[in-house]
């Protein structure tokens, strides 16, 4: 299952996370006859592939970085969107709620 999970891309990335971590994402299927020329553990990378293969890794970070703050500012404006500015100056007189409000006194009604 976590395997599953790891290969389904994410809403806020756009990617799946092994493919972040990988570079690529990897087969799901045996199909024997499509070779999609990935890297085995056997194979030794030259330079210039090693090379390739970061800069593909660091492009992925890179759009996946710019998804997630895509989506964060999304969803502060979501969070933001029923906010109002306070209609309040210094000196006039409002109601505090005091439920949170931690006290040493003994009770609500013996403070202060």
């Amino acid at each position: 299952m976590d395997y599953a999970q790891a290969t389904l891309p994410h809403n806020s990335t756009g990617y799946a996370p092994i493919q972040l971590e990988m570079g690529y994402l990897p087969q799901t299927s045996f199909d024997w006859d499509q070779t999609d020329g990935l890297q085995t553990v056997c194979k030794t990378l030259s330079k210039n592939e090693a090379r390739k293969y970061a800069e593909r890794l660091q492009n992925a970070w890179a759009l996946a970085r710019k998804n997630l703050e895509k989506a964060q500012t999304t969803m502060v404006k979501q969070a933001n969107r029923h906010q109002r500015e306070p209609d309040f100056v210094v000196g006039d007189k409002v109601w505090v709620t005091t439920r949170n409000w931690k006290s040493d006194r003994p009770s609500c009604k013996l403070d202060y």
